[in-house]
């Protein structure tokens, strides 16, 4: 394994159990140790892939996106009208939205937080314009 694959494993073992922590602790608490132990990693390793808690909350959101993004596929609808268009896209993204229905509000504001830091915004905006760019390529 290729120490760039090492490192993208890590950040996903680090993801994927602050992930399964905030669904069964919520996202307030968060205890980087206890993510940590659960990934099979250091706190070091932790603080060497993210600055801090806030940035680390910032990729779960971002790959949310990614998520909710890769469960819309169009390209076998680009022929239909404008609304069995709209119809499919509400059909295919609803879940990803029912399913952090309460994590949302979090993750909003944490990103409108995210804005006003001048360390953050960079990283902020592009996620931004990926996610503003996905749904105009929807339409």
């Amino acid at each position: 394994m290729t120490q760039e694959e090492r490192k993208i494993t890590s950040i996903n073992k680090i993801l994927d159990s602050a992930e399964e922590f905030i669904q069964k602790n919520g996202m307030n608490n968060i205890d980087i140790n206890k993510i940590c132990k659960s990934a099979g990693l250091t706190k070091g390793a932790f603080y060497h892939h993210f600055q801090n808690k806030h940035q680390l909350l910032l990729e779960i959101f971002n790959r949310w996106i990614k998520r909710v993004s890769s469960e819309v596929e169009i390209t076998g609808y680009k022929n239909i009208n404008t609304v069995d268009l709209i119809l499919h896209i509400i059909d295919r993204i609803t879940p990803a939205f029912e399913n952090t229905s309460n994590q949302l509000p979090i993750f909003i504001e944490l990103y409108t937080e995210a804005i006003s830091d001048k360390n953050s915004r960079t990283y902020v905006l592009e996620s931004y314009n990926n996610f503003i760019s996905f749904f105009s390529d929807l339409l």
